[in-house]
This record gives C-alpha cells, structure tokens and sequence, in this order.
C-alpha cells in the first residue's frame, strides 16, 4: 500500500496544483483588491483632512484683521446701536449672534417694533 501511495502521491499532486492554483489566484486577487480599496480609502481620508485644515486656516484668517488693510476709525457717537424686529429675537441663533456683535462692536442691541 505504501508503495502505490508512493507511486500515486506526485500524480495526485500534479493532477490538483491548478485547482488549488486557481482557488489561490482567486484568494490573492481579491485580497489584493481589498488592499487597494484601504489605499484609496486612506488617501482620500488624507486628502479630506489636508482640505479641513485649509479650511480652518481661511475662517482663522477671516476673524484676524489684515496688515494690509487699514482700520477704519468710527467715532463713538457715530456708532449706531443694533436693532432686531421682535420676531428676529425670539430666535435664538439670531438673539446671540447680533448680542455677540453688539458687544463687540461696544454698541447697545435693541429689539423695535415692526412696522
């Protein structure tokens, strides 16, 4: 028996090497696929971030005033107060930004009547 086993085993093996290839081929091919899926995925995740970063330096830079540009000066008399309708200020979002304004702008906010 372990002779025919021998005899057989090379032939066995030759006979099956390209099924077993061909299973592994298509192993390899879709683990190389998934490969590039996770490159692309990081190189667009790159990308993202590089733009988020661009992004925040620009809304930095527009809070900052320019060098180059020059202040101008209001007098204190001139500068006019805030003013809001009373449906402006019953929002929220809107009542704190014009407060926030106000405030740094050292003018008074108002809430007038509509009309």
């Amino acid at each position: 028996m372990e002779a025919f086993i021998e005899k057989a085993l090379p032939k066995l093996v030759e006979a099956l090497a390209p099924h077993v290839e061909g299973q592994i081929a298509g192993l390899k091919d879709n683990a190389t696929k998934l490969l590039d899926e996770v490159k692309d995925h990081r190189r667009a995740s790159a990308e993202k971030d590089e733009l988020l970063d661009q992004m925040r330096q620009v809304l930095e830079a527009v809070g900052k005033p320019s060098p180059t540009m020059p202040q101008t000066f209001t007098p204190p008399a001139a500068k006019k107060p805030i003013q809001l309708t009373r449906e402006q200020a019953r929002d929220p979002a809107i009542y704190r930004a014009a407060k926030a304004q106000a405030e740094k702008a050292g003018v008074p906010l108002q809430i007038v009547r509509e009309g």
